[in-house]
C-alpha cells in the first residue's frame, strides 16, 4: 500500500523513481534481444534460401580446405551428394594441373594479400570427366580478425569452354584452309577494302605478307579486260557482289602486280550475307597464264593436225571420249562414200559389224579412256552402199594438263586387201595341214604292212640268206612310221583341234610316271641316266603329251651328248611354274644353231646321228599348247641344257593330300640313288 505523502521520504521517493525506471530498462532490453534474435533468425533463414536456391555452386570451405556446407548446384555441378562433399575437401575434387594455381591462390587470401581470388579451373566430376569452372572465393573473418572460412562460388562453363575452344579451332582450320589454298582468296568488306588476304594471292600479286589488308581492292588489281580496257569499278564484278549481292564470275580479264605487270585470271566473287543483309565479299581468283597457253598451243595444234589430216590418205578422225565423231577428215569419202559433215556427232559404233562392235569398244575403247598410250584393233565397218570393208585403226588419247582424257584421236588404214591375203594364206595353210595329215595317214597302212611281212619274213626264215636285208626293212619301215606319226602330230597340232586333253593333274605322282619313262628309255639307249624329281602342286596338261615331250628331250641328249655319258633329269617348282630340265655334257650346240634346233626338220649338220629334226619341234609344240615354253642353253665342249616350264594352278584350284597319303615328295628313278 501506498504510504501518505507527508510521510514519504524523498530518498524513498526517488529509490522508487530508480526502481521502476530500471525495470523499464530491463523491460526494453529484452525487447531488443528478442527482436535481435527474430532478425538474425529471418536473415539465416533468407541466407539459407538463397544459399539452396542459387543458379551457381556456392560453398563454405574450413581454412584447411574442408567443405562445409555446400549448395544442390555445387553438388550438381561436381556428381557429389552433399555428404560426400562435405565429407572431403576441394583437393580431391580438383584437376591436378589447377591444384598448385589454387593452393597459391588461398594463401594469399589467408594472408591478406588479396581480398578476393578468382580462377578459371576444372573440378574432376565423380564420372571422371573435367567440369570448367569460374571460382570466385573470399575470406569470412572473426570479430579479432582471424580467418573464420571460405566463401566460394562456382559456375559452370564447360559448355562454353567446349564452344570457346570448337570456335578457336574452327578459326584455326580457317587460317590453315587460306593459307595452304592454292588459289588466291582476298576478303572484302562493305568499303571494297581487303578484310583478309591469304599467302597464295600474296605470292600472285607480288606483295609481303599483311601488306594489302585495308586497302582498297581495285586500287590494288586495277581490273582489265581482255582487250586491255580498264574495268570501270561500277561494272567491276566484285563491286557488283558487294552492291547488288549476287555471285559473279569472269575469266577474261587481267590483274596487275606490284611490279608493273600483270596477267590472266579466272575468278569468282561471292557476296557474304548475314540475315539477307550483305557484309562483305569473298573473292577466289587464279592464275589462267599457263592455261591460256595451253589453249593456244592446242588451237595451233589443231590447226596443224586438220592441214596434215586433210591432205591424208587415211582416215583421221577426232572423237569425244564416249565415242562421238569431233572431226573427220575428207578422205571419208572415198573410203566410206560419206561426207564428213553426215558422221559429225554420231556414234561410229553404229557402223562397226555386230560381231566386232563390242570388241573394240569394250577393250580397245576402254583402253584409250585409261591413257594407256597408242592401241591398235582391226575391225569390219560398213560404208555407206552397205558393203563392210576390213580397216586398221590406231587409236590414241589426247589428255589434259591434269592427265584425263579430252579427245580420242583415230586413224584408220583399209586394209582390205591384206586381209584378203591373210585369208588366202590361211586357208593354204590349213589345206597343206589337211594335206599332210592325210598323206601322212595313208602312209601308216602300207608301212605296217611292210613293217609287219618283213617281221614275219624274219620269223620265218631266220638265217636265210635275205635276214640282213628284212631286219634292215624292219628298222627303216619303224623309223619311217615315227616319222609319220610325228608328222601327223605337228598336222594336228596346227588344227583347231589340237590333240590335247588338258586336265587338273598332280605333280607328284605324274612324276613317278614319268620317272618310271624315262629310265626305261635311257635303258633302252644305253645311257647312265641321273634324275631328281620332286615337286607338289597341280598343273592343267595332257600327262601323255608332257611326257611325250620330256622324253623327246630326254632321246635327244642320248643322241647328241657325250658317248657314254650321263644324261640328268631334274625338276624344280617355283610359286607359279613346274620346270623340268634334261642336260647333257656332250660338245654342245654351236652357237649360230642354238635359235633354230625347236624349228621342224632342222639339224645339226655335223653331228652324224639319225633323226628326223621333229623331236625337239614337237616338244615345243607341246609345251606351248600348255601355256608353258622350252628355252634351251649351250656352252662348247659343256654340254646342254633343255628346260621346259609348265605353269602351276593357283593354290586354291586345289586342296593339297593329307601327309602321307601319296608318294614321297623326293624320288629316285632307280634303285642305285642317282644313276641308271
Amino acid at each position: 500500500m501506498r504510504l501518505p505523502a507527508p510521510l514519504r521520504s524523498p530518498w524513498r521517493v526517488a529509490a522508487a523513481g530508480l526502481a521502476g525506471a530500471a525495470r523499464k530498462v530491463v523491460e526494453r532490453s529484452r525487447r531488443a534481444g528478442r527482436d535481435e534474435i527474430e532478425k538474425l533468425r529471418e536473415s539465416e533463414e533468407r541466407f539459407r534460401a538463397a544459399f539452396g536456391s542459387a543458379a551457381i555452386g556456392m560453398s563454405l570451405t574450413a581454412t584447411d580446405g574442408r567443405y562445409l556446407q555446400v549448395n544442390p548446384r555445387m553438388c550438381e555441378i561436381t556428381g557429389y551428394s552433399e555428404a560426400e562433399l562435405v565429407g572431403t575437401d576441394f583437393r580431391s575434387i580438383t584437376h591436378p594441373d589447377d591444384l598448385e594455381r589454387d593452393l597459391d591462390g588461398l594463401h594469399r587470401l589467408l594472408s591478406g594479400e588479396i581480398r578476393y581470388y578468382y580462377s578459371e579451373k576444372r573440378y574432376v566430376h565423380r564420372t571422371g570427366h573435367p567440369v570448367w569452372v569460374l571460382l570466385s572465393s573470399s575470406v569470412v573473418h572473426d570479430p579479432g580478425g582471424e580467418p573464420l572460412y571460405f566463401v566460394t562460388q562456382v559456375q559452370d562453363v564447360t559448355a562454353s569452354k567446349k564452344d570457346k575452344e570448337d570456335l578457336e579451332r574452327l578459326s584455326d582450320q580457317n587460317e590453315l584452309i587460306l593459307a595452304s589454298a592454292g588459289e588466291g582468296i582476298y576478303g572484302l568488306d562493305l568499303s571494297e577494302r581487303a578484310a583478309f588476304i591469304n599467302p597464295a594471292a600474296e605470292k600472285m600479286l607480288g606483295y609481303e605478307p599483311g601488306e594489302l589488308v585495308g586497302h582498297h581492292q581495285h586500287d590494288i588489281i586495277r581490273h582489265l579486260r581482255a582487250d586491255g580496257v580498264p574495268c570501270p569499278e561500277d561494272d567491276c564484278p566484285v563491286y557488283a557482289a558487294l552492291k547488288k549481292g549476287g555471285v559473279h564470275a569472269s575469266s577474261d580479264e587481267v590483274f596487275w602486280r606490284k611490279d608493273g605487270t600483270s596477267f590472266p585470271v579466272e575468278y569468282v566473287s561471292t557476296p557474304i550475307r548475314h540475315d539477307s543483309e550483305v557484309l562483305g565479299a569473298v573473292v577466289t581468283f587464279r592464275d589462267i597464264t599457263e592455261r591460256r597457253r595451253t589453249e593456244e598451243a592446242l588451237r595451233e595444234s589443231e590447226a596443224r593436225f586438220r592441214l596434215l589430216a586433210e591432205k591424208s590418205s587415211d582416215l583421221i578422225c577426232l572423237h569425244e571420249p564416249d565415242g562421238r565423231y569431233v572431226y573427220v577428215s575428207p578422205s571419208c569419202r572415198r573410203l566410206l562414200g560419206y561426207e564428213p559433215e553426215e558422221l559429225l556427232g554420231t556414234d561410229p559404233y553404229s557402223l562397226f559389224h555386230p560381231e566386232d562392235a563390242e570388241r573394240i569398244r569394250s577393250d580397245a575403247h576402254n583402253s584409250a579412256l585409261e591413257g594407256q598410250g597408242a592401241i591398235s584393233v582391226t575391225y569390219r565397218i560398213r560404208k555407206k552402199p552397205g558393203e563392210y570393208v576390213w580397216f586398221e585403226t590406231v587409236t590414241e588419247p589426247i589428255v589434259d594438263e591434269e592427265g584425263n582424257v579430252v579427245r580420242l584421236q583415230t586413224s584408220s588404214r583399209d586394209v582390205s586387201d591384206r586381209k584378203r591375203a591373210e585369208e588366202a594364206l590361211a586357208e593354204a595353210a590349213r589345206a597343206r595341214t589337211e594335206f599332210l595329215a592325210e598323206v601322212s595317214h595313208e602312209l601308216r597302212t602300207p608301212l605296217t604292212v611292210i613293217r609287219g611281212n618283213a617281221e614275219v619274213g624274219l620269223q620265218l626264215g631266220r638265217g636265210c640268206a635275205h635276214e640282213e636285208i628284212l631286219e634292215e626293212i624292219v628298222k627303216e619301215a619303224a623309223t619311217m612310221s615315227r616319222m609319220v606319226e610325228d608328222l601327223l602330230f605337228l598336222a594336228r597340232s596346227d588344227s583347231l583341234s589340237p590333240p590335247f586333253e588338258l586336265e587338273p593333274v598332280a605333280v607328284e605322282p605324274f612324276l613317278a610316271e614319268l620317272a618310271k619313262g624315262a629310265e626305261a628309255l635311257a635303258q633302252e639307249l644305253g645311257t647312265p641316266l641321273e634324275a631328281d624329281l620332286s615337286g607338289t602342286g597341280r598343273v592343267r596338261m595332257d600327262p601323255s603329251r608332257v611326257k611325250q615331250a620330256v622324253l623327246a628331250l630326254v632321246d635327244n641328249a642320248a643322241k647328241y651328248g657325250a658317248k657314254g655319258g650321263r644324261v640328268s633329269l631334274r625338276s624344280l617348282t617355283s610359286d607359279s611354274d613346274l620346270r623340268l630340265e634334261v642336260e647333257d655334257g656332250g660338245p654342245g650346240i654351236p652357237p649360230e644353231h642354238l635359235p633354230y634346233v625347236f624349228e621342224r626338220f632342222y639339224r645339226v649338220d655335223d653331228t652324224g646321228e639319225p633323226g628326223n629334226g621333229l623331236g625337239l619341234s614337237i616338244a615345243r609344240s607341246i609345251a606351248e599348247a600348255h601355256g608353258g615354253r622350252i628355252e634351251a642353253v649351250s656352252r662348247s665342249d659343256e654340254g646342254t641344257r633343255m628346260t621346259l616350264h609348265l605353269p602351276l594352278l593357283p593354290s586354291d584350284h586345289y586342296r593339297p593330300k593329307a601327309p602321307g597319303s601319296g608318294p614321297d615328295i623326293a624320288r629316285r628313278s632307280s634303285a642305285r640313288p642317282g644313276r641308271v
